[in-house]
């Protein structure tokens, strides 16, 4: 990200990567959480990754 003139705190990334992991449970309701289902953290995990990279494309256009 230094390459692109981005300049962030790894702590400040970290929470950046929980914001986009929030907002996939928040369009879920808690009770249709399976947190003990791998396939749904997975989902849960590519779906922050994709919002993540948006977020950064957005940073760097």
């Amino acid at each position: 990200m230094y390459r692109y003139g981005i300049v962030e705190n790894l702590r400040n990334l970290r929470f950046r990567f929980i914001l986009c992991m929030q907002e996939f449970f928040d369009g879920i309701p808690q009770d249709q959480w399976r947190v003990k289902d791998p396939a749904f953290i997975k989902q849960s995990e590519d779906f922050a990754i994709a919002k993540f990279r948006e977020w950064v494309i957005e940073q760097v256009t």
